[in-house]
């Protein structure tokens, strides 16, 4: 026999009553609130766009301000994690040459933000991807563990 409307509706909020304050607020806990998910979109998207186009330098400081604005918001605290990551260049990388680097480094100095650019000897382009041929373990544990660093210090 099928219940009531009634019954069925409050049998569904009863089982529901302990999401409501997080359904209420619109947000999942430390995470962002919808006002500022709409404040981070477009600092967010401007920060993926720019790591496309190899614009480390626009990236960084828009998920920094994405970051400034719900630093509480993991997705915020990965995303700059993911910029800050994007600065380990082997020295073999034909897609990123020595000089780009130096160049890279000084317009990151000249933003006077914080960075590091790691150097990765006798390593090429995605050296970090075991099964490759260009696989190196040493450089690949290496930047594995200048990323545990980096999300120390950016989830604290």
């Amino acid at each position: 026999m099928k219940r009531p409307w009634p019954t069925r509706c409050a049998a569904a909020l009863f089982a529901m009553a302990p999401a409501l304050p997080l359904c209420a607020a619109g947000q999942q806990p430390d995470s962002a609130s919808r006002y500022q998910q709409f404040l981070l979109y477009p600092h967010r998207q401007a920060g993926f766009a720019a790591l496309r186009a190899n614009d480390e330098r626009t990236a960084l400081a828009e998920f920094e301000r994405a970051r400034a604005l719900a630093p509480r918001s993991i997705d915020t605290a990965l995303d700059l994690a993911e910029a800050y990551r994007h600065f380990g260049h082997a020295d073999k990388d034909s897609m990123m040459p020595a000089e780009w680097i130096k160049r890279l480094e000084a317009a990151l100095r000249d933003w006077h933000g914080a960075f590091q650019s790691e150097i990765y000897e006798g390593a090429q382009h995605g050296w970090t991807v075991p099964g490759r041929p260009i696989y190196n373990e040493l450089q690949a544990e290496r930047a594995f563990e200048k990323l545990v660093e980096l999300f120390d210090a950016t989830l604290k």
